[in-house]
């Protein structure tokens, strides 16, 4: 008997290019689905978490107990965690769509991360841990706002959230040698293993609950490097098991202008 297998016959090749084409068509669906429901659940959602922050601050009255404004607060607290991770969900559905577009225009760095750093305080306050913002160079980026936005907020909530009680997260913005702007976000958490640097960009890829137990969706830095990517920029990574990490999301140097390499400034929120 020949060692040589027969190549394949047309009938077999086009069954199996038939095979291929309809599971590509139902994962499809299945993301579109994934899609709707996911849309479908932020509103009930944002409503739960509005009225739990009405009862929490008493404002039509107080609650009685004050048990129940712990409870209000924890509700609001779960429900926003919740949004979050169904935003993600959404994000990465519209990524794998390719239904996400960017609309550049000139922002400032340091507005959209001091911006972004008073959203995450809520957050942060509640483990006591210190947000500081440094910017050693004013920079004005061409960049989508929704996407800038969503860049800083998922490195620092996922520095906060990896961080113990009362550390500081870190945040610095400069420009490196080569004139791109570079957003470093440093914390004190638990690290993550050289094995697992790469993996951690992976959607739905985790590496480390949080130091409160969180688990997550596995696409908070994955959406991060999807971003960067489509400006032109890349996602580093370092970090020491133990000691905590350090992010940083660089930007090309024709997406990033120096408005004034002389300014430095230091703001903290607690």
């Amino acid at each position: 008997m020949s060692s040589f297998e027969s190549p394949p016959t047309a009938a077999a090749f086009a069954a199996e290019q038939a095979r291929r084409e309809d599971a590509e068509r139902r994962l499809a669906e299945q993301r579109q689905l994934l899609a709707r429901l996911v849309h479908d659940f932020r509103s009930p959602l944002n409503a739960i978490a509005g009225f739990a922050e009405i009862m929490e601050g008493g404002h039509f009255g107080p609650l009685g107990n004050p048990r129940y404004t712990d409870y209000a607060r924890d509700i609001r607290m779960a429900a926003l965690q919740l949004a979050e991770t169904v935003a993600e969900l959404l994000d990465q559905a519209k990524f794998e769509a390719g239904q996400r577009r960017l609309a550049d225009e000139r922002l400032s760095l340091r507005e959209i991360v001091e911006g972004c750093a008073t959203t995450i305080n809520g957050l942060a306050a509640a483990k006591g841990i210190v947000v500081a913002v440094a910017h050693r160079a004013e920079v004005a980026l061409t960049a989508d706002r929704r996407a800038l936005h969503q860049i800083v907020v998922n490195l620092v909530s996922n520095a906060v959230k990896f961080s113990t009680q009362n550390a500081t997260v870190a945040l610095d913005i400069d420009r490196d040698a080569a004139g791109r702007a570079v957003l470093t976000v440093a914390d004190g958490g638990c690290g993550i293993a050289l094995a697992d640097l790469d993996r951690v960009k992976i959607p739905y890829a985790h590496s480390r609950p949080g130091s409160g137990g969180e688990a997550g969706t596995g696409l908070g830095l994955s959406i991060v490097a999807i971003l960067l990517e489509q400006h032109g920029g890349t996602l580093e990574l370092d970090s020491v098991p133990g000691k905590g990490t350090t992010v940083r999301a660089i930007f090309p140097e024709w997406r990033s202008d120096a408005v004034d390499r002389n300014a430095c400034a230091l703001r903290s929120w607690r």
